[in-house]
């Protein structure tokens, strides 16, 4: 079926031959490449299984195909498939599940990353929290203080000036009382001048009677 199924593109590829197709040599085995379509010709070199090459013309038993280098030749159709040898398609899904694998690494960082990031978060969240409680806190009892404050405010105004009030009136008290402690002494000054002219009168008088 097989045998077939590539007599069938060789007949394809020699009603279009200008149309190129991608081939390899299939799994396990290293294949001869020759300078023409048949066993008596030259052996260009050995292709390893799963080198790829492009289709030039094909035969019912022979393909010459061009290798990526552009060295042309031809190769037995039964060591060609159109297949991606399993070995490839090993390597490609190794290569694939590695790459996988260094992305799930990145991403289990980033995301060990992202949770520390997120403790910290919620530790400065608790705490700008915490802080907003106390400062709402502090408000309302600078707000529930506010009241008491213009109560005593009003209270000390009213004592000042009642105070103020009560010393003006001392002052004029002790002014008064300056006023009469003058007169007072002024008084007595003049009570002691008086009896000290009439001691001094009675004085005369009496050396008078006496010479007389």
């Amino acid at each position: 079926m097989k045998r077939f199924f590539l007599i069938g593109i060789g007949l394809i590829l020699l009603a279009y031959p200008v149309m190129a197709q991608d081939i390899y040599v299939t799994d396990s085995l290293k294949a001869t490449f020759r300078t023409g379509p048949g066993n008596d010709h030259k052996i260009l070199r050995m292709i390893s299984s799963g080198e790829r090459m492009t289709v030039l013309e094909a035969q019912e038993n022979w393909t010459k195909v061009q290798l990526p280098s552009g060295t042309e030749g031809w190769m037995l159709n039964q060591w060609l498939t159109e297949d991606v040898p399993k070995g490839i398609q090993l390597e490609a899904l190794q290569k694939k599940y590695e790459s996988l694998l260094s992305k799930h690494s990145a991403l289990k960082q980033e995301f060990e990353l992202m949770e520390t990031e997120n403790k910290s978060l919620k530790v400065n969240l608790a705490i700008s929290n915490k802080k907003e409680r106390d400062i709402r806190n502090e408000y309302d009892e600078l707000k529930a203080g506010s009241g008491q404050y213009l109560e005593l405010k009003a209270d000390y105004t009213k004592i000042k000036t009642s105070f103020e009030e009560k010393t003006r009136e001392c002052d004029k008290l002790n002014d008064q009382l300056t006023q009469k402690q003058i007169f007072w002494t002024l008084t007595g000054a003049g009570i002691l001048l008086t009896g000290i002219i009439i001691g001094f009168s009675s004085k005369r008088k009496r050396r008078h009677s006496l010479l007389d």
